[in-house]
Parts: C-alpha cells; sequence; structure tokens
C-alpha cells in the first residue's frame, strides 16, 4: 500500500470529494495522446509524462490525501 497526495483547488475539490475519483491535470494540455507525446518530447518541461505516471501508479487500497490550494 501506498500513499499519495492529491492537490485540489476549490473549484475541483468539492468534484472529487463528492465523486470520490482522483486525476491530474493543467491547463492548455493537448487533446489527443499523439499531441501530448509530441509536446512533452519537444519541450521537457511540460510535465504531462509525470502526470501520466502519477496516476497510473495508483492502486486500490492505497492512501488518498487531498490539499486544497487556495
Amino acid at each position: 500500500m501506498r500513499a499519495h497526495v492529491f492537490i485540489t483547488n476549490e473549484d475541483t475539490f468539492p468534484v472529487v470529494r463528492d465523486n470520490s475519483f482522483c486525476g491530474v491535470g493543467t491547463k492548455g494540455i493537448p487533446n489527443t495522446l499523439d499531441s501530448v507525446i509530441r509536446e512533452n518530447l519537444k519541450d521537457g518541461r511540460k510535465k504531462y509524462f509525470a502526470m501520466l505516471s502519477d496516476i497510473l501508479g495508483t492502486r486500490i487500497g492505497d492512501i488518498k490525501f487531498e490539499e486544497v490550494d487556495h
């Protein structure tokens, strides 16, 4: 079992809390996987691969902490 910290904001926290799910995201992310890969390989400062690996690393039974970023 592992633990994860998910940072939400005042808008997303109620959705996460009420629907019992977690996700990752950022503004302006491309809408296709091919575009995400192309952009991330072109600019290593993009966090797309890190976000995908974070969410794919969660397992049933893991502990989740929510932090609201004000």
